[in-house]
């Protein structure tokens, strides 16, 4: 299928790129997002104090045993930093891939780079696994008598 009339006529209409009631609700819903992801947030950090807590008066001041109370925290407080790093990190690609609106519209113009491969459409295209559907052949073992 050729698709670059309905895409120009779909550029020509809206040359930012998509409709505008479609760009207010996602931006709603990337607030709603954010929103709900930095709540989520907030109650792990409320989670993990309360688990920090529980070490320092059961295990350090409880069993007296400094060592294990003191490797537990740091075990929370690096699982937690690991975590927002893998978090932040996809968020920063996330941004990266969206681009720049300048750039994706320059993507959009259709020029003489978009041009089709020389295929037919009539014609099928190779098949990969065409030669490999057929059964291969069966090898009879002979018994060797005692």
């Amino acid at each position: 299928m050729n698709l670059s009339q309905t895409a120009m006529s779909y550029h020509e209409q809206f040359p930012g790129g998509s409709h505008p009631r479609l760009q207010q609700q996602e931006q709603r819903l990337e607030r709603l997002g954010q929103v709900a992801f930095g709540g989520l947030g907030f109650a792990v950090l409320i989670g993990v104090g309360a688990l920090i807590y529980k070490i320092v008066t059961e295990v350090i001041i409880g069993d007296g045993n400094i060592w294990l109370g003191v490797f537990s925290i740091l075990f929370l407080v690096f699982a937690l930093l690991s975590l927002s790093y893998v978090i932040l990190r996809e968020s920063l690609n996330e941004k990266k891939s969206k681009g720049n609106p300048e750039h994706v519209e320059k993507a959009m113009h259709l020029g003489p780079d978009t041009r089709q491969l020389g295929l037919n459409a009539g014609q099928p295209g190779l098949s990969i696994v065409e030669d490999t559907t057929e059964l291969l052949p069966i090898e009879r073992k002979k018994r060797i008598p005692n």
